[in-house]
């Protein structure tokens, strides 16, 4: 009899101790899934990017007259509502601190809202050899 009360309270421990690993995989399992979900949309935010020369693009042409060219980011959500228009500067490839173009406008009415421009007019268009 104590043999088939210690089978029963053994299967009843293994049953339980199942339970809690299915449980706990569940709960992994939902929070990978929930956090796959919100990645998910905070990239649905950022929707288009790419490259434009700024005198030929129409909305960046009417500010910036150069051949430069920038990254076009269109932001589309409930927070962000814009076309922002970046540039770095490099000279022959190696990237010059604190020198940038940057331009922002409200996506729906193309108005631009900020311009952040640094740009030192002391330095030379080639590195030297």
């Amino acid at each position: 009899m104590k043999t088939k009360m210690k089978a029963k309270t053994l299967f009843i421990c293994l049953v339980l101790v199942s339970a809690l690993i299915i449980g706990i995989t569940v709960a992994v399992i939902s929070e990978d899934l929930f956090k796959k979900e919100a990645n998910t949309k905070e990239k649905e935010q950022e929707t288009n990017v790419s490259w434009v020369i700024a005198s030929e693009d129409p909305l960046l042409g009417k500010y910036e007259k150069s051949d430069r060219a920038f990254e076009r980011v269109i932001f589309h959500g409930s927070k962000e509502n814009s076309i922002i228009y970046r540039h770095y500067r490099t000279i022959d490839g190696v990237p010059v601190d604190y020198d940038y173009r940057i331009y922002v406008f409200d996506r729906d009415t193309k108005e631009l809202i900020e311009k952040y421009i640094h740009w030192r007019d002391d330095l030379p268009e080639h590195l030297p050899r």
